[in-house]
C-alpha cells in the first residue's frame, strides 16, 4: 500500500462518529430470537403446533452464539476504562504470523502482564493499576471470566519503528501508559517486522460485567478468540449495555493529539483499511 501523509484533522469518514450502541458481531445462531420467531410462526402454519415444537427443539439445540475478543494486558484495558490510553500496538502472537485487525469492534479479554522491568510502563501506572497487575490469570479461574470492556477501532497504520511511536505519543498523557522499555520488549521478536498502530475508543459495561463461560480454546500464543457468554444477548439489545470511556469531544481531541504527535516525528505509518 502506498504511504500518504498522516492527517492532522478529521476529514471525511475518518471523523469518529458520535456516540451510538455498538453492534455485537455473533457467530451463530441467537436462540432466543429463535424461539420469538417461532412464537410468530405459531399462528401462521396449518400445522402450527408441530412447526412450533421443532423450532423450539431446534433453536434449543443450535450451537451458542460467540462473541469475537482480542486478548490484551489486563492492565492496559483498565488504563482504557480509566481513560487513560487509546491506543494498542500489536505485531501478533506466535501462532498469528502477522497481526491483522479482525474487526473494527470487539470485546477486549484480558490476559496477566508481567511486569519484570518498571520501565516498561509510564511512571506511576504500576502504582494506580496495582489491582490489575494482581489478578489472576483468567484460565485458572473456576467459573467464568469476566469481560468489562469492549473497543472500536477508529483508526489504523502500519508502522516499523515501534520506538520512536512510544516516545512520540508518550506526551501528553491520555494516549497510553507504556514506558521506555515497552518498545524494546515488543521489539525482540520478530525484529523489524510491521506493527499495528490502533486508536481504538474504549466503552465500559453497564453494571456487571459480560461473563463468558470458560474454555481451553482461548488460550495459547495468539491473539484473537471467539468467546461464548453465560448469558446471550438479545439482537434487540445489541450494544445497549455499554457506554463509552471518554465523551466525543474529548476523544476526538486525543484522537488528533495521536495523529499530530506521529506527523510531527515524521514517523512513517501507513494508514489500513477497516
Amino acid at each position: 500500500m502506498l504511504k500518504r501523509p498522516i492527517p492532522t484533522t478529521w476529514t471525511g469518514a475518518r471523523r469518529p462518529a458520535a456516540h451510538r450502541p455498538l453492534a455485537i458481531t455473533t457467530h451463530t445462531i441467537n436462540s432466543s430470537n429463535a424461539r420469538r420467531r417461532t412464537a410468530a410462526a405459531t399462528a401462521a402454519t396449518p400445522n402450527a403446533a408441530a412447526d412450533a415444537a421443532t423450532n423450539a427443539a431446534a433453536a434449543e439445540n443450535a450451537a451458542p452464539e460467540t462473541l469475537l475478543a482480542l486478548k490484551e494486558w489486563g492492565l492496559v484495558i483498565d488504563a482504557m476504562l480509566a481513560g487513560d490510553q487509546v491506543l494498542l500496538l500489536r505485531k501478533g502472537g506466535l501462532l498469528d504470523g502477522k497481526f491483522k485487525l479482525e474487526a473494527r469492534e470487539f470485546l477486549l479479554f484480558p490476559t496477566v502482564f508481567h511486569v519484570d522491568d518498571p520501565l516498561l510502563l509510564a511512571p506511576g501506572t504500576v502504582e494506580k493499576f496495582a489491582s490489575a497487575l494482581a489478578l489472576p490469570e483468567p484460565k485458572t479461574l473456576a467459573g467464568p471470566v469476566p469481560l468489562r470492556c469492549r473497543a472500536r477501532v477508529e483508526a489504523a497504520w502500519s508502522v516499523t519503528d515501534a520506538r520512536r511511536v512510544v516516545e512520540a505519543l508518550a506526551r501528553p498523557p491520555g494516549l497510553h501508559v507504556w514506558g521506555g522499555a515497552f518498545a524494546a520488549a515488543r521489539l525482540k521478536w520478530r525484529p523489524g517486522a510491521p506493527m499495528t498502530l490502533a486508536l481504538v475508543r474504549a466503552y465500559a459495561r453497564r453494571g456487571d460485567a459480560l461473563a463468558v463461560r470458560q474454555r481451553d480454546e482461548y488460550y495459547g500464543c495468539f491473539s484473537w478468540a471467539r468467546v461464548e457468554p453465560v448469558v446471550q444477548e438479545n439482537e434487540e439489545d445489541e450494544g445497549e449495555g455499554w457506554e463509552p470511556v471518554l465523551s466525543d469531544a474529548v476523544f476526538s481531541e486525543r484522537a488528533a493529539l495521536a495523529r499530530e504527535g506521529l506527523a510531527a516525528a515524521g514517523i512513517e505509518a501507513t494508514p489500513l483499511e477497516l
